[in-house]
């Protein structure tokens, strides 16, 4: 009877812990579909902004020119070019962003789960790392750079001096023996 006490409590706490983690688990993968509908959101709404942003854009670009071309009579043949650039370089901006925000949600969505949180630290790691060290390059940087704006300033003033005294004895106003102005 004690042996059949035991199992049954040890049945009984394994079934409660079954249930609670079913909940865990439900409003887990309810957070994740909640961040997905999210990232898809922003997604859709990225999408349309740079709809509106190209178009608004190369209208303003094309009236612009237009302009140009009808007040100074010149030929703006090039414009044709100069709009597919811009509509690709909006696109591809639109492209990165849309990128980064998969990126951002990737964590979140891995940090849901604790059997993937390790996964998410990992994607986090890879950006955060490079820019912790470009950060460093440009503070270990700074005082050479300090050293180059004092050569620079420097070497500013001294050509003043040097075109001050040129032009004054180009002049005639100062005379320096055996120099021929």
């Amino acid at each position: 009877i004690q042996l059949a006490t035991q199992y049954y409590e040890t049945l009984k706490s394994a079934f409660n812990d079954s249930q609670a983690s079913l909940k865990s688990l439900t409003v887990q993968i309810l957070e994740v579909l909640g961040v997905i509908l999210i990232l898809g959101l922003l997604i859709y709404f990225t999408n349309r902004s740079f709809k509106y942003l190209r178009l608004r854009l190369l209208n303003l670009i094309e009236e612009k020119l237009e302009a140009i071309r009808i007040r100074k009579g010149i030929s703006v043949s090039y414009t044709k070019r100069i709009l597919p650039l811009i509509a690709g370089l909006l696109n591809g901006l639109r492209l990165l962003l849309i990128i980064v925000l998969v990126y951002v949600a990737l964590p979140v969505l891995f940090s849901i789960f604790p059997w993937t949180e390790p996964i998410a630290d990992r994607l986090i790691g890879y950006v955060l790392t490079p820019l912790r060290n470009v950060l460093s390059a440009i503070i270990r940087y700074i005082p050479n750079l300090l050293t180059i704006v004092v050569i620079y300033l420097i070497t500013r003033y001294v050509i003043k001096v040097v075109r001050f005294f040129a032009e004054e004895i180009a002049a005639g106003t100062l005379k320096v023996a055996k120099f021929y102005p």
